[in-house]
């Protein structure tokens, strides 16, 4: 998401922004707000920009690694006009909030709230969900700084992610925002302490597993079945190649297992992956080659590499290479 970004649990939002800013003071809590769905829930709609949108509200996007990229997310009225805080409007602040690091962070919130004024009318409860969300990420940013997660478990560091979501959002909203995505960790929580307890016998694991299974609802049951044909398929292609079959041989078994389209499909995306990799290993022996060179200073050297990385790769392929570079860091 951002430079410095460090995940409290498996998924989430739940993330610590390097060198961001003190927050303002906090707003009062979007208690009295709509039920946070989404856009598509019914009588909610996304707010348009009202034409014309400031000009200078994204001067600083072309030059960033945002040029090129559709917005992502929306900000979501209901049939009144008046704001509605869904995950959207999350995805469409992390839109902007992804430029961290190229962009001071005064600038990026100063854009947002513009933004913010060109799509709703009246402004003050979506300023005010944003006020909440960048507090919440600060008050995440603050946990891991003072209490470090590594000797924590992931109960805990859940149950911590909660606590923040609901001391930013209120207990309702933040239910209405994040429930449904911590209902779902937890149960990967529950998978993850069964397979691996090593006090269970293979039988006992198995029933702990089912017994789990069947708590689910009928959709989740479904989605995890078809990972698991999916998990199964890539298992079962990888052990034919580690016992040497070549790409013919491989295709001729997707088309076996998924049909004639689907392994053309597979292919295209096959090269797709092998050109990806071998410009990224290119990028890498680029940027080695630069880092063992003499600078004048770290910020020289940091200036080289965002360069090389502007050279050759472009978009969203910039976000893409920055992320794996912050994980290789890590």
């Amino acid at each position: 998401m951002l430079g410095g970004v460090v995940l409290l649990v498996l998924a989430g939002r739940a993330v610590y922004v390097a060198g961001s800013q003190e927050p303002e003071d906090a707003p009062p809590a979007v208690g009295s707000m709509p039920p946070a769905g989404g856009a598509s829930s019914p009588g909610l709609i996304r707010a348009p920009a009202s034409p014309p949108s400031p000009v200078d509200a994204r001067a600083w996007v072309e030059s960033s690694s945002l040029a090129g990229t559709a917005v992502d997310g929306a900000l979501v009225v209901d049939e009144t006009g008046a704001f509605v805080p869904t995950s959207d409007a999350i995805d469409f602040f992390d839109y902007y909030l992804s430029a961290l690091g190229e962009v001071p962070e005064s600038e990026i919130v100063a854009t947002i709230e513009r933004e913010i004024r060109a799509r709703v009318d009246p402004p003050d409860e979506a300023l005010a969900f944003l006020r909440q969300y960048l507090g919440y990420r600060d008050a995440v940013r603050d946990l891991v700084e003072s209490q470090g997660l590594e000797g924590f478990s992931l109960e805990r560091r859940l149950q911590w992610l909660r606590e923040a979501r609901r001391g930013a959002f209120g207990p309702d909203v933040a239910e209405q925002l994040f429930g449904e995505e911590e209902a779902r960790l937890r149960e990967a929580i529950a998978w993850r302490e069964a397979a691996l307890d090593p006090d269970l016998s293979g039988e006992e694991r198995d029933a702990r597993l089912d017994a789990l299974e069947a708590q689910l609802p009928e959709a989740e049951r479904e989605r995890r079945a078809r990972a698991t044909v999916a998990r199964r398929t890539l298992q079962h292609e990888t052990e034919l190649r580690e016992a040497g079959a070549g790409q013919g041989e491989v295709h001729s078994w997707r088309e076996q297992a998924f049909g004639a389209d689907a392994a053309v499909r597979l292919a295209k995306l096959d090269e797709r992956r092998a050109e990806w990799d071998a410009r990224v290993q290119h990028y890498r022996d680029e940027r080695r080659r630069l880092e063992e060179g003499a600078y004048a200073s770290e910020a020289d050297e940091a200036d080289a590499v965002e360069e090389l990385r502007a050279d050759l790769f472009e978009g969203p392929e910039l976000l893409r290479i920055r992320a794996l570079d912050r994980a290789g860091d890590r």
